[in-house]
């Protein structure tokens, strides 16, 4: 195992770091849900692009946790979540326009509407066997909505973990998106 698999942090410095980045994101959560579309469409942008840099090292690190081959990385893992972000860029900004509904009638001389908005921080806890799609994606959705992102990827793909990491720290700053190795005792954390 390489050493940037291997934590050094003790399990209560994490801890520590995991509370002290759930309280940045708790207070950031509400700079991040008032982005506008052309933001949340750059950082996805960013993503697919950072993605694209590190196809090697994702490949490689899929074949290291899983024995994937280079094409079946490309379909399953890249592809996927590439897919899901130009979706997510191609209808972000008709998701985020209010929604005109119909008015009861004992408020007649109103209007109605429909406002779709962020719920602030999520927690994505993802599998071992798609470890880039299955991770990913739900960041890209989580990005889309306005949200902050807390991720914590299966101890059982540490060297995908390990390049995930690197890209979420070079596409998001830790107030909006961060990624936690470790064991499920990580996940289990106050």
């Amino acid at each position: 195992m390489s050493e940037a698999v291997i934590s050094s942090t003790s399990p209560t410095q994490q801890t520590a770091e995991i509370s002290r980045i759930f309280q940045l994101q708790q207070q950031h959560h509400f700079a991040v849900a008032a982005t506008s579309a052309r933001q949340r469409i750059a950082k996805l942008r960013k993503l697919h692009d950072v993605m694209l840099q590190y196809r090697e090292e994702i490949t490689e690190a899929v074949w290291n946790d899983l024995r994937k081959s280079r094409t079946e990385v490309n379909i399953s893992e890249l592809g996927v979540v590439n897919g899901e972000i130009r979706h997510a860029i191609r209808n972000l900004r008709s998701w985020m326009a209010p929604k005109r509904v119909g008015t009861p009638l004992v408020l007649f001389g109103t209007s109605s509407e429909i406002r779709y908005e962020p719920k602030g921080v999520c927690l994505v806890l993802a599998p071992w066997n798609f470890p880039f799609n299955l991770t990913l994606s739900p960041i890209v959705s989580a990005v889309a909505a306005g949200n902050c992102v807390m991720v914590k990827p299966s101890e059982y793909a540490p060297y995908s973990a390990a390049v995930m990491k690197k890209i979420i720290a070079e596409c998001f700053p830790p107030e909006e998106v961060a990624l936690f190795e470790g064991d499920a005792t990580v996940a289990q954390d106050p």
